[in-house]
């Protein structure tokens, strides 16, 4: 019996966090880690909710040093403007090519 949502949702912000600072994919054990370990599908728009909500964290996680990093906001606001828009329009199209294992 695979472990319930919340569970699941913290091994993956966990395995997140150590994967967003190294040189892999930091999305792909989300797709990857419970499809090894067999748990059951999400629905479509509740993956996209779970992908986000790790991601968003990630970036608050991180946003400190960023900030300290960059000389202002702004140039973190302008880092940050060509992977949203990219995402944004590109979203259908990545998720067909690259959304499963």
């Amino acid at each position: 019996m695979p472990p319930r949502p919340e569970v699941r949702a913290a091994a993956l912000g966990l395995l997140q966090g150590v994967t967003e600072l190294v040189p892999v994919s930091s999305s792909a054990h989300v797709a990857a880690v419970p499809w090894l370990l067999g748990w059951p599908r999400l629905e479509p728009a509740r993956q996209k909710e779970l992908e986000v909500a790790l991601h968003a964290g990630a970036l608050l996680a991180l946003a400190p040093a960023l900030i300290r990093a960059l000389p202002d906001a702004r140039t973190l606001a302008l880092s940050l403007a060509p992977p949203v828009a990219l995402g944004y329009l590109f979203e259908r199209p990545i998720e067909e090519r690259l959304g499963g294992p």
